[in-house]
């Protein structure tokens, strides 16, 4: 066999391999179990035995020179090599998925390359296998229709998981034989892997080495999650900081990338990445976004190759910054959440309509985000509130919700309301401590363990190691995760999804960053446009459905029976609608949520006959019981106008099915309804809006003032889906009304529009007194430039009064400070138009003598750390400390407020601090003091210096910790061997051997300088561990 030339290292696959694997990371792993602080025993031992598990594994390959991605479980030499003929031919059953015979194709071009030879793909159900054939099928296929079938090798037994597969290579022929059609996928792509490792023999014909291959996955669940943007908080959204977006052309390459590496689906964080249709207001400047329709062929071509994708959209607060402006003007409280969540669901339908998926990501990590005052962005009654809504809204959509582990440990000891059928992703990125995963299991949730896949191998391998020791149903798999968007090169994408794929399949034989910039897979051509034409709907016994049907219906079962049930019968397609409607149809009062998300799957994908599907659903419509406005509203999802058209139009619940059905023809009725003040007039509105019927609506221009508080909200809220110009004089006059939704909508259209004739509207909202209407101008002003800076400053300033409402203060001051915050406001970001940069730091504004009178008087504001934040400011702009102001202001301070004050003035190294930091040592509290001999360390000059000579004897003898501060900041100063180093130096000498190795590095390098020689690791930088140091 000859070997195409690599560049990359061959797998390990021998334990002499393993070994030395081992010990270019034995240091690493000695430090995380020692060094990491608060470490347990038993999270010690257990990291211990995960290395010499791999040390002792028995590493069984067919030899070093052949490189899979993932490596199988086991391979071995056969006697013999296979030698590819002319006549040769690929045989696969006949019916079977696009995605096999695909593969099959690719297997044949792969084939072509190295050989010249093309092998005719025989797609039968009577095979005549010849000698130097591949077959490719499932065990039981080949068992039934070759008597030379051997299911099992001596050597190699058949694997039990349904993506298992065994391979053969001898002289006689190749086969594949898999578990499942999906177990032979992976089989035909770990031959193309070794058929393009392969040269011609000296003949000139293709020699394939004689190898026997047992191969299963390790985790049915392998995904990498991909982000099409990547945003923060609202807060963290900064000034024009344009970030980059993912394009459906790398997704695309991804998706690929991910079935030849045999993942089992990828993770889609779409939040800013995609276009919203009905939340045109959902912009960000100077991203374009992604379209919905270019979204849906990708997730189309990842589900024509058998991959799960999974959606992820975070209503965290401290990562729903794509949700804008909701996410900055709601305020986080249980009586504003009802429109956050109203917008949030309405964001997740439309890519619901995308995705068509059975799992959800809400993130909800970081939920306790800390704003700029320190405080978090969201409670956790609202938290949880969220979450529960999140769960019930997904449910009745017939997803699975999954969570950041932190959005369950949040709740702390509420954590026991949550439903355990939600999946939740404990998330690992570093140490040895994998012990709360087994604590969310054990608590009853399922899992999926979630590392950090951007970093080397072992962060993905060890964990992946020990989900699998933890043997239990509810350890789904592996969801690995990458921090980044992709907007030009994916090469590093790529790469760590190779990794990923090889650490989550076969994670004993994983192997760091390969070095291969290519990271080549197979196009996969000919696959069907839409993966549901191709579908076929399992058969289920009459029997078994009766009894899955009762299950969603009734809800006797718990939760994961429920949910099982419901996908077996969205599995069985359009056929069991009929059923599972009669016995919905018999609780006339509600729609259980299991059955109404079955059926709303089942419409969504419809696989099967549509015709039996939507005369279910007519029949359902004609009843007159709470089941009628979900038939309708599918009768419209699925398009049937004719039926609807025969509906009377001033039915709320026509009207909304209407609206969803997208098609205009119905805007006439609909805005007869919309005119007058009936039952349907709300939902008529609403239906206009989402049919964009602009001439529509603007013809309400008159009439809208005579509608009731409800429906001015919904004519102001359908203008504002439009986005248009000609839009602002009727939003204009919304704006003025005397109901702050009504105002809130009209705020949110009039800046969608991005119109300068918006401008005028905005800056009078600008003195709104509802916080939500006024977060959302001041959020139009400062992020779409509508409005110059020197055109809403003034409003901004006017509005920073003692007497003025903390929800005002609050973002005025914020969005202040964020235009001075290094790597948000100012820095060019990549791909950004320095021409849209508006360089803040150079505004007149800040020179204004009312903006500086304003911020004095905040420094006794009743609101403490708004207080701080008004002095914060002050120190950013330029204008020269009042420590005596300060110092009044902190006075009325409690003392985490001061502490607080203490740690921010640190982390930023205010220059000028000294008078007020005296001061305040005189508080006897030791946080306090920590804080501000750690200021002393990092503010050098001679009076810092003063401070921690004279206070370390102050310091009782028993408060090491404190000391060790204290001595640090003195040995910050010692720069040169000069007076402050003489008086520096005893004290350094006399506690060097009573600290800790960081302090003595510190103090090492402090030495170094004094003596005139370089740092021993460079100025200003510490030892990574201490057997480095």
């Amino acid at each position: 066999m000859e070997l195409s030339s690599r560049t990359e290292p061959p797998c390990s696959c021998t334990l002499a391999a393993h070994q030395r694997f081992l010990h270019s990371r034995i240091t690493l792993g000695k430090w995380q179990i020692y060094e990491k602080s608060n470490c347990k025993r038993r999270s010690e031992m257990r990291f211990y035995v995960l290395f010499i598990a791999i040390i002792m594994m028995p590493a069984i390959c067919a030899g070093a020179d052949l490189l899979l991605r993932p490596q199988p479980q086991i391979i071995q030499p056969s006697e013999g090599d296979f030698i590819l003929t002319n006549d040769c031919r690929i045989v696969i059953p006949k019916d079977w998925p696009a995605y096999i015979r695909v593969s099959a194709q690719e297997l044949a071009k792969a084939l072509h390359e190295v050989s010249g030879v093309t092998p005719e793909i025989l797609e039968t159900d009577k095979p005549d296998v010849k000698k130097g054939d591949i077959t490719i099928a499932q065990y039981e296929w080949l068992r039934n229709r070759l008597n030379w079938f051997d299911a099992a090798p001596a050597a190699i037994n058949r694997p039990d998981p349904e993506e298992g597969y065994n391979m053969r290579i001898i002289p006689e022929h190749i086969y594949i034989a898999g578990n499942s059609e999906r177990g032979c996928f992976m089989g035909i792509q770990t031959l193309i892997q070794i058929v393009r490792q392969c040269k011609k023999g000296a003949d000139g014909r293709l020699v394939l080495p004689g190898t026997l291959i047992a191969d299963w996955p390790n985790h049915n669940w392998r995904t990498l999650q991909i982000h099409l943007a990547h945003t923060g908080s609202p807060y963290d959204r900064g000034q024009h900081v344009y970030n980059p977006v993912t394009p459906t052309s790398t997704l695309i390459r991804a998706i690929k990338l991910a079935a030849y590496s045999k993942m089992s689906g990828l993770v889609v964080d779409v939040e800013s990445g995609m276009t919203y249709e009905r939340q045109p207001e959902n912009i960000t400047e100077g991203i374009t976004r992604n379209e919905k329709n270019k979204i849906k062929e990708a997730v189309d071509l990842a589900k024509s190759l058998g991959l799960k994708m999974v959606p992820k959209c975070n209503s965290s607060s401290g990562h729903d910054g794509w949700l804008i402006p909701y996410s900055f003007a709601i305020p986080a409280s249980e009586s504003y959440s009802e429109i956050y969540m109203e917008q949030l669901h309405d964001a997740y339908d439309e890519i619901i309509e995308v995705f068509r998926p059975s799992h959800f990501h809400v993130g909800l990590d970081e939920d306790v985000f800390p704003d700029l005052d320190g405080r978090p962005l969201r409670n956790t009654a609202v938290h949880k509130q969220v979450l529960l809504s999140n769960y019930e809204y997904l449910r009745r959509q017939g997803i699975t919700m999954e969570v950041w582990c932190d959005g369950i440990t949040q709740l702390q000891k509420e954590a026991s309301d949550v439903p355990r059928d939600v999946i939740v992703h404990p998330w690992y990125y570093g140490g040895s401590d994998f012990t709360p995963a087994r604590e969310y299991v054990e608590q009853g949730f399922r899992i999926l363990c979630s590392p950090w896949s951007c970093w080397h191998v072992e962060n993905d391998q060890f964990y992946s190691i020990y989900a699998a020791s933890m043997k239990s149903d509810k350890v789904l798999g592996m969801a690995g995760t990458f921090w980044y968007t992709v907007p030009g090169d994916d090469t590093d994408y790529r790469r760590c999804l190779v990794k990923a794929a090889m650490a989550f399949w076969s994670p004993l034989k994983a192997s760091d960053y390969p070095n291969d910039k290519e990271y080549w897979a197979p196009e996969y051509e000919g696959l069907p446009l839409d993966p549901l034409a191709a579908a076929k709907p399992k058969v289920i016994p009459d029997a078994e459905r009766t009894k899955l049907i009762g299950m969603v219906t009734s809800e006797t079962g718990n939760a994961f029976a429920c949910e099982a049930a419901r996908e077996k019968l969205v599995s069985a397609g359009t056929a069991v609608l009929p059923a599972l409607l009669e016995e919905m149809a018999k609780n006339p009062k509600s729609v259980s949520p299991w059955a109404e998300g079955t059926a709303r799957r089942i419409v969504r994908e419809p696989v099967g006959d549509k015709g039996i599907m939507i005369s279910a659903l007519e029949k359902a419509a004609g009843t007159s019981d709470a089941l009628r406005a979900l038939a309708l509203e599918m009768l419209g999802r699925a398009g049937d106008v004719e039926f609807l058209s025969r509906q009377d139009a001033s039915d709320p619940d026509v009207c909304r099915a209407m609206g969803v059905s997208r098609d205009k023809r119905f805007a006439q009725a609909l805005l007869k309804t919309a005119s007058t003040n009936g039952n349907g007039q709300i939902e008529a509105l609403k239906a206009l809006g989402r049919l964009n019927a602009l001439n529509e609506l603007l013809s309400l221009k008159d009439a809208w003032k005579a509608f009731n508080a409800a429906a001015k909200e919904r004519y102001a809220q359908s203008l504002a889906m439009q986005a248009s110009e000609n839009a602002v004089p009727v939003l204009g006059e919304l704006s003025s009304d005397t109901e702050w939704k009504v105002r809130f909508r009209a705020a949110v259209g009039l800046g969608a529009t991005k119109s300068p004739a918006a401008k005028p509207y905005i800056l009078k909202l600008l003195d709104d007194k509802n916080p939500a209407v006024f977060k959302t101008a001041l959020y139009w002003s400062t992020d779409t430039l509508i409005l110059k800076p020197e055109e809403y400053f003034p409003k901004l300033v006017a509005r920073l009064k003692p007497e003025e409402d903390v929800e005002i203060v609050k973002p005025i001051l914020h969005t202040m400070l964020l235009m001075w915050m290094p790597g948000v406001g100012q820095p060019l970001a990549k791909h950004e138009d320095p021409r849209k940069r508006l360089n803040y730091e150079k505004l007149t504004v800040w020179k204004d003598k009312n903006l500086i009178d304003a911020l004095n008087k905040m420094y006794s504001y009743k609101d403490s750390r708004l207080a701080m934040d008004a002095m914060d400011l002050m120190i950013k702009i330029g204008q020269p400390l009042n420590a005596q102001a300060i110092l009044k202001g902190l006075n009325t301070f409690k003392i985490e407020d001061k502490q607080f004050f203490a740690e921010r003035m640190r982390a930023q190294r205010v220059k000028g601090l000294e008078p007020v930091f005296k001061e305040l040592w005189k508080i006897n509290d030791r946080l306090l003091h920590i804080f501000i001999l750690q200021y002393c360390g990092l503010v050098v000059n001679p009076e810092t210096f003063e401070m921690a000579y004279n206070w370390l004897p102050e310091i009782p003898k028993e408060d090491d910790v404190l000391r060790e501060v204290a001595v640090g900041a003195l040995a910050a100063h010692v720069t040169k061997l000069n007076e402050t180093a003489r008086r520096a130096i005893p004290i350094i000498l006399d506690y060097y051997d009573k600290v800790g190795w960081e302090a003595r590095a510190s103090f090492d390098n402090a030495l170094c300088r004094a003596s005139g020689r370089q740092p021993l690791t460079g100025e200003g930088e510490l030892f990574r561990d201490q057997e480095a140091y």
